[in-house]
């Protein structure tokens, strides 16, 4: 029996050794694969989360390694605090979350890095973006809608959704400067909120390992040189906030419209870049073009000079802007223009429409044809067709596909289609040396769209112009209230003409108009294309418009712009009349 119970302690010891040995094995073992991980992304600092787990799955926010500077994402909301944050991070020397967004919806390695890890600081080299190891970059994200309008989806979720499923690299912040508690007509407190909604949505963007577009979006005001002196202001202070983020961009006038010229446009420039150099002298600067950022025909002919690092935006949207604009925007790049297009859509230029999916493929495939980095308008669930979010989805992050609008699943299946689309090579496409002497192209003119409780607020740009727009205007005035109608631009497509107007009320007088309505004819008969920020009806070949609940009322001593038409007749207009009522 001793013997036995001698036997039994000694087996008993035996296998307590060996499962002590092999408990020590297993610890060894997760700390060599945790260093190898480290050793073998010395570079940035990263640890490959997906190889040390041994999944396929994606990795979360909630897999973001934690670093004695910047919090863990697991601790960071929508909105992330950047009281927990250094103020000024340097993501030169600061790695952040570590999952490659060019994958979308599969497992990725943590080593790969981030956008801006693989990336870098990027710089204008030519017609094309370089990166940190002069490879050629592009950019392909969303914009957000106003950061006013739609707040609730700036923030950190939303972007590490659109980064891990949606495969984005970069993220475009729209914060108006006139409509609706824009930046430069809303009191103190306001200007204070957009503010730092700007700051903790570079945080989160800079976190994710984004690029990030800061855009100063000019529309409802037209001409950029009329909040001048608030531009610089902004973007002294922003720029000096952000002084250590070489992954930011700045956008300094969205869309100059309203018969704003070039030459206004590159004064408004030539001012406010130094200030943005004094504290980022290397950023990216994007400068709008006229027409709402339509005629980069222009700035080719006549490019702002001294500085490094400058593009101009095209924008455009697919249903309406066809082969016209894609010439004007080839011509402009062959010339030697580095072009961003920093907001565009599928469907119509009023933001809404029906989707033109032919239209869009042949937009997608010249962008890459060029390298041409882009933003899609817009993160939302707004009621039109260029949301990304159907309007009956109210979640701010974590979209199911079946959660995205038509406009939304287009973007995110283009994207992964395209996940591993390498940028094509230089030669007849892009140009690699400096701006050329500028080229006229063929195309111009957008109706600016998307609205939010009847104001415009996205873009859209109209047809296929030749740039001879004729002097056709008509004026009319009613009590103290004046309408000037402009045709902004013109085109022929398929044996029709086609006419943009400018619609604009000035109220002359000491009180306020409650209302307005107005005829518009032609020389021939009128029919409808498209309108934007009214309502409008075709009677007896004539154009009947009327305001939305928003832009009724003009108060005394101002002015009220940002309407407009696309008139369509069958043989060309050479003239004009309207009329005005005053209510």
């Amino acid at each position: 029996m001793k013997k036995k119970q001698s036997s039994l302690m000694i087996l008993l010891l035996i296998c307590s050794m060996l499962l002590y040995g092999c408990g020590s094995g297993k610890e060894t073992a997760v700390q060599d694969t945790s260093d190898a991980g480290t050793e073998a992304t010395d570079d940035t600092g990263l640890q490959d989360d997906a190889e040390i787990s041994g999944t396929t799955e994606t990795p979360k926010a909630t897999d973001t390694p934690e670093t004695t500077e910047i919090p863990d994402a697991t601790a960071v909301p929508d909105e992330p605090d950047v009281t927990q944050q250094p103020d000024e991070p340097d993501i030169t020397s600061e790695p952040f979350v570590t999952i490659e967004p060019d994958q979308p919806a599969t497992s990725v390695s943590a080593a790969e890095g981030t956008p801006y890890e693989i990336h870098g600081a990027l710089s204008v080299d030519g017609t094309v973006l370089r990166d940190q190891n002069g490879d050629i970059a592009v950019l392909r994200g969303v914009s957000t809608h106003g950061l006013s309008w739609f707040p609730q989806y700036a923030n950190y979720d939303a972007f590490r959704t659109m980064r891990d499923e949606w495969g984005i690299n970069v993220v475009r912040l729209a914060m108006y400067t006139a409509e609706y508690n824009g930046y430069c007509t809303g009191d103190e407190s306001n200007r204070n909120v957009l503010k730092q909604k700007i700051y903790d949505c570079v945080d989160a963007a800079t976190q994710l390992g984004l690029y990030v577009i800061v855009d100063w979006h000019v529309l409802q005001d037209q001409n950029p040189n009329t909040y001048k002196d608030q531009a610089i202001s902004f973007f002294s202070e922003v720029s000096a906030h952000l002084s250590n983020y070489n992954n930011v961009i700045y956008e300094i006038c969205n869309e100059p419209n309203g018969g704003t010229s070039w030459q206004d446009v590159k004064s408004y420039a030539e001012a406010v870049i130094p200030v943005i150099r004094q504290n980022a002298p290397n950023a990216i600067i994007i400068v709008g073009t006229p027409t709402w950022s339509q005629d980069v025909d222009q700035a080719a002919a006549n490019p702002i000079k001294g500085y490094d690092n400058i593009m101009y935006a095209l924008h455009f949207y697919a249903d309406t802007h066809r082969d016209s604009l894609r010439n004007k925007m080839v011509s402009a790049i062959q010339s030697g223009l580095p072009i961003f297009v920093s907001e565009y859509g599928i469907c119509d230029a009023s933001g809404s429409g029906a989707i033109n999916s032919d239209q869009a493929n042949l937009w997608m495939d010249l962008m890459m044809q060029y390298n041409v980095s882009f933003c899609v308008w817009s993160l939302s669930n707004k009621g039109e067709t260029s949301s990304m979010i159907r309007t009956d989805c109210n979640k701010t992050s974590d979209w199911t596909y079946e959660e995205l609008s038509a406009s939304g699943q287009w973007f995110v299946d283009w994207m992964r289609a395209h996940a591993d689309a390498e940028p094509a090579p230089l030669g007849q496409n892009s140009t690699g040396s400096g701006v050329g002497s500028g080229n006229s192209g063929t195309d111009s003119g957008q109706s600016s769209g998307n609205t939010q409780n009847g104001q415009n607020n996205g873009s859209g740009a109209a047809g296929q112009n030749n740039n001879q727009s004729a002097a056709l205007n008509a004026t009319a005035s009613d009590k103290n209230l004046t309408i000037t109608v402009n045709v902004s631009n013109h085109w022929e497509t398929e044996g029709k003409y086609y006419y943009q107007c400018d619609v604009r009320f000035s109220n002359q007088g000491s009180a306020k108009i409650n209302g307005w309505e107005f005829t518009l004819s032609a020389d021939q008969s009128l029919a409808l294309s498209q309108g934007w920020c009214g309502s409008f009806s075709v009677s007896s070949g004539a154009i009947k418009g009327t305001p939305e609940s928003y832009n009724a009322v003009i108060d005394p001593g101002t002015e009220r712009g940002d309407i407009g038409i696309i008139l369509c007749s069958d043989r060309p207009v050479t003239s004009l009349q309207v009329s005005v009522t005053a209510k």
